[in-house]
């Protein structure tokens, strides 16, 4: 726990869907990354832009994880 008491790690559930179940209609993902223990290290709300370049805004975030289990999920 940090101030207040709350915890800072976190789990994630990571569902990957096959090319031909792009937005997961059958429900069942190919793969299954499960990531714990987890806490932002790093956060950038979006690059830095500059008018005379045609570059694209990208959200970056960094994560410290301490096990890392992928599963492959059989068809």
């Amino acid at each position: 726990p940090i101030n207040g008491r709350q915890d800072y790690r976190s789990d994630l559930l990571i569902l990957e869907y096959h090319i031909s179940d792009e937005f997961g209609i059958n429900g069942t993902p190919s793969r299954t990354v499960r990531i714990k223990e987890v806490f932002p290290v790093e956060f950038k709300p979006a690059a830095d832009l500059d008018a005379a370049q045609n570059d694209v805004s990208v959200t970056t975030l960094k994560l410290a994880v301490e096990e890392i289990d992928v599963d492959i999920v059989s068809a």
